[in-house]
């Protein structure tokens, strides 16, 4: 029976070792365990032991589990048994499917990749950010606060000395071109692009959806669906990765690209000048105006885009908005600009 125990033997590791111990330690163990470099009998079982021993430990690391004797379990997600029964079998699929890859294809993953760049990049950080608070933080808190600021700097730094020395001490020979080449791999990832991806349709939806003239529930609803189909057409095709990028990435970005069309190939601008009120927000000090406002005669009511902002103080003591308003292009008037007057 496998235990908490083996997966630090089997990595070569201690139980006090570091998130990066461990990464450094699977790299390892990983270019000597890979079948095509295994010749032992069970070596396609001790890979796949290898990967399982290192998705655990990295979970445990990372607090999204816990081991039972410990007083910190309450604040943690899974046990150890848990994790067997809801994780062990997924972590041994993937490591089967890496087992089966040559070597030269095992080490260009982007699973093995990422682990690899993670690591370098995170060590090279750390080293900066232990060099920025020894050096650079003392010269800004002197810019910004004179020679108290100074003082403040290094009472900052004495407290931070242990982990700063440890940092600097525990640093990799610094190589920025390591450095670089691991930040352009996790650049290549599918992960990476997945998350961008979603970043830019989030930011097109909140910054250009909202300030075109469509409902909020229109705008929800036409994403929703066009998901939803794109998600059954592609179910079939069984990869989990084509799933997910068609359907949650492209689909999404497709029908924000005609909210951009509509959007910048706008014409014919109108003004509109309207008196407005402060939506109230409670709080412990009672209520207060918040950034949210309502239009005379509830013009505009039904496009809250139109009528939130992110700045209370270039609202302040101001009773009228101006909006500036154009024709888009695929038919659906945009806001372009507006101003606070009194």
């Amino acid at each position: 029976m496998i235990t908490i125990e083996n997966y630090y033997n089997i990595l070569g590791i201690q139980k006090e070792d570091s998130l990066e111990i461990i990464k450094k330690a699977y790299r390892t163990k990983a270019k000597i365990l890979h079948p095509d470099k295994n010749k032992s009998v069970d070596a396609h079982e001790q890979f796949i032991l290898l990967n399982e021993a290192y998705e655990y430990l990295q979970n445990l690391k990372t607090g999204k589990l816990y081991v039972r004797n410990k007083k910190t379990y309450t604040t943690q997600k899974q046990t150890y048994e848990d994790w067997k029964k809801n994780e062990r079998e997924k972590a041994r699929a993937r490591a089967n499917k890496y087992a089966k890859m040559k070597y030269e294809e095992f080490v260009k993953s982007d699973y093995y990749e990422s682990i690899s760049s993670l690591s370098t990049i995170a060590s090279h950080l750390s080293f900066f950010f232990g060099i920025t608070i020894i050096v650079i933080l003392p010269i800004f808190t002197t810019i910004f606060y004179g020679v108290a600021g100074f003082g403040i700097g290094l009472l900052i730094n004495f407290i931070l000395l242990p982990f700063t020395v440890t940092t600097i001490r525990n640093a990799p020979t610094l190589k920025l071109v390591a450095f670089t080449n691991a930040v352009l791999q996790i650049v290549k990832t599918k992960g990476f692009l997945i998350t961008t991806l979603s970043i830019i349709n989030i930011f097109i939806l909140l910054k250009f959806g909202l300030q075109t003239l469509v409902s909020p529930l229109m705008l929800i609803s036409t994403n929703f669906m066009a998901i939803v189909l794109v998600y059954l057409v592609t179910k079939s095709k069984g990869n989990k990765f084509k799933i997910y990028f068609y359907s949650f990435c492209i689909t999404p970005l497709i029908i924000n690209s005609f909210i951009l069309i509509n959007f910048f190939f706008s014409y014919n601008p109108t003004k509109e000048t309207y008196a407005f009120q402060n939506d109230l927000q409670a709080n412990s000090r009672g209520n207060q105006e918040s950034t949210y406002i309502f239009l005379e005669n509830n013009k505009y009511d039904e496009y809250p885009g139109v009528r939130i902002f992110l700045d209370y103080e270039e609202m302040r003591d101001k009773k009228h908005i101006t909006y500036t308003f154009k024709e888009g292009i695929l038919g659906l008037r945009v806001m372009t600009e507006y101003e606070f007057n009194p």
